[in-house]
């Protein structure tokens, strides 16, 4: 090509060129894509896979142990339902470090903002293990305060600080205070009076007010009210397996069959075979048995003939298990439970009233 020929025809020859070798395309040719393939079908879940998460937990803030941040920040800007919460978060955490501190410095808090319920909850802890020494004077104090406010659960909470204490000033009053407590429906206040009905042995009442607790949803008066109406209707299958025990001669079935025979508890009362019962749990191994037959024949002249006054008085003197399967098979339920936690149900909703700063 001659030097100094025009640009603009060269370029345009090397371009039809490089088009016909196929290097160059059209600036205007459209780019077909391939049809999209439609989304598959949501498959159904997979049964054992486990459940995706739709509740975030708050991540721990630094100074209050593992207690949830945005429960704690809420509490440090003066929400007074934080604060019982976080207190009690402290409470039911005693491991943690400065667990007792940072309990009653919450609860603190709130009763002095005038939560009735950071008032008997503060109460209780410095009755019983604020700090791991008790301060009864004060804790009385925020107890009647959240009394006096209409909170039900601080006079309960208040006879059961009572109930600890000596005396029997303090034994009068921690009774008082539970059945005002009772009469005003606090739950835990209705099982523990029946557990004081039952020993006083009364238990018809008990009753009654196990089953009023229980069917506000108490657990342990659920457990008192099956326990004791198994004891007062023995069921027929109960006596027929203890028949079968006894006669492959266990020697606990033996006895608590005697001791039905002797006070006609679920069978005819009949003394003769009572006694028989007796004697055969004693050569099985009943020590029970060998204390009973001992007593039943001090006052027999001969070793052979029993007065049947005597035997109905002893009737009346014999400890026998409530129910026989029941006490070997669950001997925690054998006897009255009472709460065991007072504030285990203390971030539920309750009657919390509260006073101006």
């Amino acid at each position: 090509m001659p030097v100094g020929a025009p640009i603009a025809p060269r370029r345009r020859r090397v371009a039809a060129t490089l088009l016909l070798a196929g290097w160059l395309r059209p600036a205007a040719a459209a780019i077909v894509l391939p049809p999209r393939a439609a989304a598959p079908e949501p498959s159904a879940p997979d049964a054992d896979a486990p459940p995706a998460r739709s509740i975030v937990i708050p991540e721990p803030s630094a100074d209050e142990g593992g207690a949830p941040a945005e429960l704690t920040q809420r509490a440090q800007a003066g929400d007074v339902g934080a604060m019982v919460a976080l207190g009690y978060y402290h409470y039911r955490h005693p491991s943690e470090p400065q667990a007792a501190a940072l309990t009653q410095r919450w609860w603190q808090q709130a009763a002095q903002a005038g939560d009735a319920r950071g008032m008997a909850a503060l109460g209780y802890f410095l009755a019983t293990r604020g700090g791991g020494t008790s301060n009864m004077p004060l804790a009385r104090q925020w107890l009647e305060r959240a009394s006096a406010l209409g909170l039900t659960r601080a006079l309960y909470l208040r006879s059961v600080v009572e109930r600890r204490s000596t005396g029997p000033r303090a034994a009068q009053q921690a009774t008082a205070l539970l059945e005002q407590a009772a009469r005003e429906g606090d739950v835990m206040a209705l099982n523990d009076l029946g557990v004081e009905r039952e020993l006083a042995g009364n238990t018809g009442a008990a009753i009654d007010l196990y089953r009023r607790a229980a069917q506000a949803g108490l657990d342990v008066a659920r457990q008192n009210l099956t326990r004791l109406e198994r004891r007062e209707q023995p069921s027929g299958d109960a006596v027929a397996r203890l028949r079968t025990l006894a006669n492959e001669g266990d020697a606990d079935a033996l006895l608590a069959l005697a001791q039905r025979y002797h006070r006609g508890d679920g069978v005819p009362r009949d003394y003769a075979r009572a006694i028989t019962l007796y004697q055969r749990a004693a050569d099985a191994g009943s020590s029970r048995a060998r204390e009973i037959l001992g007593l039943i024949f001090s006052q027999s002249s001969s070793g052979s003939d029993v007065s049947g006054a005597w035997m109905e008085q002893l009737a009346g003197r014999i400890s026998v298990a409530s129910d026989w399967g029941q006490a070997r098979r669950a001997p925690a339920l054998s006897r009255p439970t009472r709460v065991s936690d007072p504030l285990a149900d203390w971030i539920k909703p309750l009657n919390t009233p509260t006073i101006g700063k």
